[in-house]
Formats: C-alpha cells, structure tokens, sequence
C-alpha cells in the first residue's frame, strides 16, 4: 500500500480511475440488489402458487372423496344391507355396476354384517387386478362373499362377471377376513355420520387406499366404499414447478398417502408377519425427504409453514400445510423445491446483467481516458507554464482555456504573474545600465505606474 501512496500519478489516470470504479459500483449495486428482490419475488410467488396449489388439491380431494361419501350413506341403507343372503345380494348387482361406472376413482363397494357376513363388488381394472384374483381373462367385475347360514357349513366365494354382468367362474375364497375386526367398521357404528378411515393397504389387492363407511339405523350392517390413492399420486406429478421438485401427502402419523412414485408407498413390515403397510416419509431413502419429516415432526402445520434448509449442499425450499377436508383423518401437503431451480432464470438474468456491466466498463475505457485527458491538459500544461517560469523563460504561449472555473482563473493568475516577473527582471536589467539618476528615478516611476495600472 504503502508504494502506490508514494508514487505519483497522473491526473487522467486517477480522473479515468474514479470514473470506473463509481461505475462498477454503481452496476454492481444495481445487479446485487436486482438478483436479492427478484429471488425474494420468485420466493413470494412460488409461496402463493403453493397455497392455490394447496387449495387446488383440497378441491380435488374433495371432488375425489364426495362420490364414495354419498355411495356409503346410500348404500348402508339400500337392499343389500338389509339381505341375509348371497342370492339377495346378488339381485343388487347392476346397481352396484351403474354406481362403480358412474365414478371411475371408486374401487369397490362392500357391506359388512353383524354375524361376520362380508358381501364385496369390485371392478377388475386390468390384467394385474386379473392375476390378484386370478380371474378370467374376460372378466371385468367381482364379487368376494362370506355367508354363514344356520345349519350350513359358512359360504366363501369369488364370483367372476363379464362387462354385462353375464356370470364367468365362481371359486372358493380361502380367507380369514372378518369385517368385523377391521377399523372402518368399528369406527362406522360408532358414529352417526360417514366415517373416513386412515389410509391403508387393502387386504385383497394390496393397494394403499382410503374407505368411507356408514353404519345402517340398526343391526350392525355398514356399507363401505373404497378409493385407492393412485389417482392422488398422479395428480402429484401436475403439481411439479420444477423438475426435481418434490411433492408429498402424508398423514399425521408421518406416513406416506400419495407420492409421484407409487412403489414407494408400500413397505414390508419388518415383524416376521409377511405384513405390508405405508411407507414413513423418512424411508424413501431420499435425505431431502427425511430432513422433511424432521422438520414438520415439532411444527403445527395449521396453515402453511414455509421452511429453508440444505442437504448436500443443495439449498431447499419446502411448503407445508394441512388440506381443509372437514371431519375425518387428517391429510398434510408438502411440496419440496430446489431453490437453484427456482431462481434459475434470475441468476441467468444477473450473469447476463454482470457481463453487460463488464461490455459496458470495458467500453467506456476509452471514453473516461480521452474525458479525463481533456479535463487534466490544461493542468498539465499549467505545469509546463510553472517549469518554464522556473527556468525564467518568459517566452509567449497560446492562452490556457479550461471549462473548469478555478483552472481558468488559475491559467489567467499564471499569465498575470509572468508579465510581472517578466517586467521585473526588465527594470532590474535597466537599472543596470542606467547610469543617469534622474534618468533612472523617472524610469521606476513610470513601472510602478504601469503595475499600479495593471
């Protein structure tokens, strides 16, 4: 530091210098302050993109949850719940067909008995819904039954239908199945309106799914109606902003409800059970995921909890709230962004505006130098005037003109001083010679006559 405060430079050089640098600054603070209210911005919209995002899916829920809703009210008061046998609920097949067709997300409908009774009617979707069941190729609809008669072995059959509800095989169903002992039927007789269950996987097809149940006025019948959640999880892939962003529902035990990648809902239990169940949000295997779910674990996600984190490096930005269902298990959203994702298009913006600053600082080089250079000739020059005035040389110039005031006033003072000098060294140099005294007096006075004048 200490070399460059003792070595001088010219004034161009520190005119052309200040000129850039306040410049630079001044491009610089722009760009700076640009890319901080634009991520800001970004961040602001993507936040309420997310509330209409959230809203959006508490709609499509509820458009989703209405048909089986109304279905289970319905039918826990139809025929078929008040039938004691397999034949009588056989009758009420093509209105279970016309109500199945009537709303595709449904899976099927079911009634439960007090006496242990379990009468199901499900579509048969594709080939995979075939094998689980190992139904004719030809089939399109169900009918799982458990029917115990008095002084008659308990009847437990698989009935296959084809799209008219002409009969295709009927098969024994090995099961255990007690309606009975399962939760939507339990939660249904205790309560008087329908009943929405926690998501689980499907004891037939092993499909994660929800059930809405309703229990008849009396005698222990409910009717239930299930959904499998694969239409959640593909309405999680419209809701991605960005490529790698993230979008989960979980409930409020943690666990997994929809996910753009439906193999990872299900998980083997790990009891020694063969059982499966529903994935923790910190199974995936995925870090982002798992410092997801210890965030939200100590948060009340009442409305939408906005969080910032970083995992490997990668800064994230998650969204998190509970979707307004009314009654029921609880139902969180959360969607997870890369932030550089995000601001993508801002940062390119700033790169784009820090190489314009450069084009422009690199442009205005030339410029500041031949502005800086204008501005301090006429100092140089002064300078000149000052060495040549050290030098006694008074020899005539052209006239110093600067638009700078004090420089003008200084070129003129310069000026005025040499004449005086110039006029001094004269009368010095012709008293001198003089050798007339009242040649010489008359001499002086006329000079200091004239610098009187002057």
């Amino acid at each position: 530091m200490s070399i460059f405060m003792n070595k001088s430079y010219p004034l161009r050089i520190h005119i052309a210098s200040l000129f850039l640098v306040l410049i630079l600054l001044a491009c610089g603070s722009i760009s700076v302050l640009f890319y901080v209210k634009s991520k800001d911005m970004v961040i602001t919209e993507m936040s309420k993109m997310v509330e209409r995002v959230v809203s959006e899916t508490a709609r499509e829920i509820e458009r989703l949850f209405g048909p089986p809703e109304t279905l289970a009210a319905l039918f826990s008061r139809s025929a078929i719940a008040r039938a004691d046998n397999l034949d009588d609920r056989l009758q009420g097949l093509p209105v279970l067909r016309e109500s199945l067709r009537a709303a595709p997300d449904i899976a099927s409908i079911y009634v439960g008995y007090a006496n242990g009774d379990f009468f199901i009617f499900r579509r048969l979707r594709n080939n995979v819904d075939r094998q689980i069941l190992e139904a004719p190729t030809e089939a399109q609809w169900a009918v799982q039954s458990i029917d115990f008669q008095e002084d008659s072995p308990v009847s437990k059959l698989m009935l296959f239908y084809n799209n008219e509800l002409e009969p295709l095989d009927k098969k024994q169903w090995e099961t255990t199945y007690d309606p009975r002992k399962r939760g939507w039927y339990q939660q249904a007789l205790g309560s008087d309106e329908t009943v929405r269950d926690n998501p689980y996987v499907f004891f037939t097809d092993r499909k994660l799914g929800i059930t809405f149940a309703r229990s008849y006025i009396d005698g222990g019948v409910v009717a239930g109606v299930d959904i499998r959640l694969e239409t959640l999880s593909d309405m999680m892939q419209q809701f991605k902003l960005t490529p790698n962003t993230k979008v989960v529902l979980f409930g409020d035990d943690g666990k997994i409800i929809a996910h753009e990648d439906t193999t990872q809902l299900i998980i083997d239990v790990d009891d020694g059970t063969s059982q499966i169940g529903r994935r923790q949000l910190d199974q995936l295997g995925d870090p982002v995921m798992a410092k997801l779910a210890k965030i939200i674990s100590d948060k009340d996600l009442q409305g939408i909890y906005t969080n910032e984190f970083e995992t490997q490096g990668v800064p994230w930005l998650t969204e998190s709230g509970r979707l307004d269902l009314g009654e029921g298990a609880p139902i969180y959203f959360s969607m997870v962004m890369p932030i550089l994702e995000l601001t993508a298009e801002v940062r390119k913006i700033r790169n784009q505006t820090v190489l314009l600053t450069l084009a422009i600082i690199l442009a205005l080089i030339p410029i500041t130098l031949r502005v800086a250079r204008g501005i301090s000739k006429p100092i140089s020059q002064l300078a000149d005037e000052a060495n040549a005035v050290r030098r006694l040389d008074f020899s005539e110039r052209n006239r110093i003109r600067s638009v700078i005031k004090e420089v003008d006033e200084l070129s003129k003072a310069m000026k005025f001083m040499k004449l005086t000098i110039s006029d001094f060294l004269s009368l010095i140099e012709s008293l001198n010679r003089e050798k007339n005294f009242n040649t010489l007096l008359q001499r002086i006075g006329t000079d200091v006559r004239q610098s009187s004048a002057a």
